[in-house]
């Protein structure tokens, strides 16, 4: 009898050390839908930086490994916003020093390739670029469309071709549509390197509308970027708001519990660049008003 109950208990813990092995196994793995690297509004677009990381071995979150530092002295973190193959997407955040474990994610989309491109890469219009530093930026759309059609560049003044606010530190800004509609901005402060495969200097489908390059909807509402905040602590809203365009039209309060709050306890105001039957048009509101569009 006593041999008996030992022989039970035995079987009861190899099947339960199985049922842990095949769970570890079977780990989550989560697509690098995006990544981006810094400290409050410096942040660094580094998505292709960390899918060719995760294809290797583990990694460390540091100034080397992301290829560049977004704003010096600060504690800087590194997102990943990741997609598993059900659908579902999750944020995940790594300190300096971190180690990221790289058999969680995966450089492809599910189903093969980078969501476009002929290489596999997810491609990106440029519609809009801007380079500077807070309330100082100036357009830079032609010259970073030229940029794109040749290698990777470095993001200076000398390529920019302007120096908008001598001794500060700058950033360029790129707002780019894919093959499906979908909008998204990218930054890069300088120093950093353009990655110019990434991107296609004229619109999808070219032709057939006023304004560069033709393509897409004319009658579609499109939010080419958003900021939310106060003073120089203003944070990018674009995705946000676009997710509340229903049948080309958006009409929502703007308040923290929509937006955000990037500055607890002061007044805001949400600045929104969007385009709409070939036109492009700008809307500020103060928090508490309704944004009606267009």
């Amino acid at each position: 009898m006593r041999v008996r109950k030992h022989l039970l208990t035995s079987l009861f813990l190899f099947s339960l050390i199985s049922i842990c092995g095949t769970l570890a196994t079977a780990q989550q793995t989560w697509w690098v839908q995006s990544a981006d690297y810094g400290s409050g509004s410096r942040r660094q677009d580094v998505t292709q930086t960390v899918r060719r990381l995760v294809s290797g071995g583990n990694f460390t979150v540091n100034n080397q490994t992301m290829g560049g530092d977004p704003w010096k002295g600060a504690d800087k973190t590194l997102r990943i916003v990741g997609r598993d193959q059900q659908g579902n997407v999750r944020d995940f955040r790594y300190g300096e020093g971190a180690t990221v474990n790289t058999s969680m994610f995966r450089a492809n989309q599910w189903g093969g390739g980078w969501n476009g491109g002929g290489n596999g890469q997810q491609v990106w219009s440029v519609q809009s670029a801007d380079y500077g530093a807070g309330s100082r930026r100036q357009d830079v759309t032609n010259t970073v469309r030229r940029l794109v059609s040749g290698p990777n560049f470095t993001v200076n003044n000398q390529t920019m071709g302007t120096d908008p606010w001598k001794g500060a530190d700058k950033t360029l800004r790129i707002q780019a549509r894919d093959d499906r509609g979908n909008t998204r901005e990218f930054k890069y402060g300088e120093g950093a390197t353009v990655d110019s495969s990434m991107f296609r200097g004229q619109q999808w489908g070219g032709g057939g509308r006023p304004g560069w390059g033709g393509g897409g909807n004319y009658d579609s509402l499109e939010i080419v970027s958003a900021t939310w905040g106060s003073g120089t602590r203003m944070q990018n809203v674009t995705q946000r708001v676009q997710g509340y365009v229903r049948n080309n039209r958006i009409s929502i309060k703007v308040t923290p519990q929509n937006l955000g709050d990037p500055t607890p306890g002061v007044s805001k105001t949400l600045v929104v660049n969007y385009r709409w039957q070939g036109r492009s048009r700008t809307e500020k509101r103060v928090e508490g008003e309704m944004l009606n569009l267009p």
